[in-house]
């Protein structure tokens, strides 16, 4: 959120403008906003708002997905996530999908029956398939871990841009309503307690110019999560 020492610096920009550019007549002219409602207004309309939200979801429908699909190898793994971004897809694309969840559904039921098997009945090969199928619930486990680990990180940039831009765009509101209206100076009314000239309430006006900036803007697409490398297993 945008706090009172933001808008006190804003207030500050605008008393060094003043006091550079003397007036004729030597009566003050303050402004003053409602830094809380600016704030969530600009929030808002953020337009990188709706990226954050598009690639949290897409990081979470790719950390179920893997969840759901733990025990496929690398070179599986990465043949289900091409099939599942395309839309629409052919026959043959579609059978090999259903071939990829009855193979998961398969070792499911097989690590359960060998988990679940006392150590000393196990063959030789039932020992080994129990290795290649605990390590490939590994391989998920760690790329479910990574996904989470780049969906904090993706998430982070994007709220750090958001609060620039929204910063930036708020601070350019209002200058352009403070010089349209020929302020001296503008203060947020949490940081101002007494005043002996009157105050002139802009935050309708910072709130319309906010509004009209991001009907000229439409927000940039979301891009894909990044796609891990496929390990063989």
């Amino acid at each position: 959120m945008i706090g009172r020492w933001f808008l006190i610096a804003v207030g500050c920009f605008f008393l060094i403008l003043w006091w550079s550019a003397p007036r004729a007549d030597q009566g003050w002219k303050i402004g003053l906003v409602n830094g809380a409602r600016i704030a969530i207004i600009a929030e808002r309309l953020a337009q990188q708002k709706s990226r954050y939200e598009e690639q949290r979801k897409a990081y979470l429908d790719l950390i179920t997905l893997r969840q759901n699909f733990a025990l496929l190898t690398g070179l599986e793994w990465a043949e289900l996530r091409i099939l599942m971004a395309k839309a629409p897809r052919t026959k043959e694309e579609e059978k090999r999908l259903a071939e990829l969840r009855q193979i998961q559904i398969d070792r499911e039921v097989q690590l359960k029956r060998l988990q679940q098997t006392a150590p000393a009945l196990l063959s030789p090969a039932d020992k080994a398939t129990l290795d290649h199928l605990t390590r490939l619930w590994k391989t998920a486990r760690d790329d479910i871990a990574e996904l989470k680990n780049l969906l904090e990180e993706e998430l982070k940039r994007i709220e750090k841009t958001i609060g620039k831009e929204r910063d930036e765009k708020t601070a350019k509101a209002i200058e352009t309503v403070a010089r349209d209206r020929d302020l001296d100076l503008v203060l947020d009314q949490s940081a101002c307690y007494y005043a002996k000239v009157p105050l002139i309430d802009i935050t309708d006006e910072v709130i319309k110019a906010l509004e009209g900036d991001a009907t000229d803007a439409s927000p940039p697409a979301a891009s894909e999560p990044k796609r891990e490398e496929a390990k063989k297993s």
